[in-house]
């Protein structure tokens, strides 16, 4: 019998290392000394202590708290120049022969690596086209306070966000799910009824005030 083949790791099941926070907290200031916490599902996962240098960002170890254990490693440092002023600072992927420019790197096997270092998938890649334009469409439903689901309202508009900028996603959210169940539809073999007209399917969403 086979062996079966085991899943690959997904982005998002993964404790990753971000640059741009990094650089926010002070982390990758050269001559920093720092403790980094990362919890996951709201409970305490990892504990490192960071050094930086004008070109390096040393992970030391973890610390005696940490419920993780990673091994001491040193990821090399680029900064980089940004079209309208100041610089930004990303990780050279430390892993065998890559040196890949990245803003995170992500923890596997006690190691950061780059996401194709680890072989890493997004959740969506793992998707058929209709979970894929769903999962869009949800995240969208999300980002503006609401609820994913094709049964749910779209959220009214959060404030301090632009009214163009509202009916942009409220037509996107709409777009990805008329995809969605055109495709459900055509892949069982019947002629999508609904054309580029979702009120039928889609309950309204709450006025634009």
């Amino acid at each position: 019998m086979p062996a079966m083949r085991r899943p690959r790791l997904k982005v998002e099941e993964c404790i990753d290392l971000n640059a741009d926070q990094l650089r926010k907290w002070g982390a990758l200031t050269p001559g920093s000394a720092s403790s980094v916490s990362t919890y996951w599902n709201d409970e305490l996962a990892l504990v490192m202590r960071l050094k930086a240098t004008q070109r390096w960002l040393f992970i030391l170890d973890e610390s005696p708290t940490s419920p993780m254990r990673i091994e001491n490693q040193s990821i090399e440092l680029d900064s980089v120049g940004c079209n309208y002023g100041g610089r930004r600072t990303y990780f050279l992927c430390p892993g065998d022969g890559c040196r890949r420019r990245c803003a995170t790197l992500y923890l596997v096997k006690g190691c950061f690596r780059c996401r194709k270092c680890h072989g890493l998938l997004y959740a969506s890649q793992t998707k058929d086209r209709w979970g894929r334009l769903l999962w869009q469409a949800n995240k969208l439903r999300e980002g503006l306070g609401g609820e994913p689901g094709t049964g749910q309202l779209i959220a009214a508009r959060p404030r301090g966000m632009w009214k163009q900028t509202y009916r942009r996603k409220q037509e996107a959210i709409r777009e990805f799910e008329r995809l969605a169940w055109a495709h459900l539809f055509e892949s069982r073999g019947y002629d999508f009824p609904f054309g580029d007209d979702m009120k039928e399917m889609n309950p309204c969403s709450t006025p634009d005030h």
